[in-house]
C-alpha cells in the first residue's frame, strides 16, 4: 500500500473536488439553472468514474469497509439523475440531488477518507 500513497492522496483530493462540484450543481439547480449544470455534471461523473476505478483496483488491500455497498447506492443515484437530466425533469434532478445523491456521496466520501487516510498519513 505504501507504493500507492500518491494514488490514494489523489483519490482523496479528487473526491473533495467532486463534492464541491456536486454542491455547486445543487446551488445552480436551486436557482433553476439546469443548463449551466450539465457540463459540470459530466465532469463530476468522469471524475467519480476514475476514482471508483482506482479504488476498485486496491479494494482487496483495504481494511474492512462499506465502500462497495455505498458505491452501489451512489451509482443508482447517478443513474437516476442522468435519467432526469435526459428527460428534462428539472425538479426531479434537484430533488434527487438534495435527498439522494449528495447525502450518498458524502457518506461514500466519509467512508473513503476513513479507509484511505491512514495509509496516506502513515
Amino acid at each position: 500500500m505504501k507504493d500507492q500513497t500518491d494514488i490514494l492522496r489523489r483519490i482523496l483530493e479528487l473526491s473533495e473536488t467532486i463534492e464541491e462540484g456536486l454542491e455547486h450543481i445543487h446551488s445552480q439547480l436551486k436557482k433553476g439553472k439546469i443548463e449551466s449544470t450539465i457540463t459540470l455534471m459530466e465532469d463530476v461523473l468522469t471524475g467519480y468514474a476514475e476514482v471508483e476505478k482506482s479504488i476498485q483496483a486496491i479494494l482487496p488491500e483495504l481494511s474492512s469497509n462499506e465502500l462497495g455497498n455505498i458505491s452501489s447506492k451512489l451509482q443508482k443515484a447517478f443513474d437516476l439523475i442522468i435519467g432526469h437530466y435526459e428527460n428534462g425533469r428539472v425538479n426531479k434532478v434537484g430533488e434527487v440531488m438534495q435527498f439522494n445523491l449528495l447525502p450518498t456521496y458524502k457518506a461514500w466520501r466519509h467512508e473513503a477518507r476513513r479507509v484511505l487516510e491512514p495509509s496516506v498519513v502513515a
